[in-house]
């Protein structure tokens, strides 16, 4: 098995943990379906680009926040 880059094993757990494909991933967080893909490969990643994929993963798991209206 090729070693792999921090990058795209924190994409995989990713993945894993949302349940989501790593084509749909690429295309949400990068618009590039093929992204995953292209990093396993030998491909490289911009850093504004791996910031982007960072913030989109790290929405995605934070908790939600409650609606101003709703009581608590």
């Amino acid at each position: 098995m090729a070693d792999t880059s921090p990058i795209v094993r924190e994409i995989e757990q990713f993945c894993r943990r949302h349940r989501m494909a790593e084509t749909t991933f690429g295309r949400l967080a990068a618009n590039d379906g093929k992204l995953v893909r292209r990093l396993r490969s030998g491909g490289r990643m911009w850093p504004e680009n791996e910031q982007r994929v960072r913030d989109f993963m790290q929405a995605r798991d934070a908790p939600p926040t409650p609606h101003p209206d709703e009581a608590a």
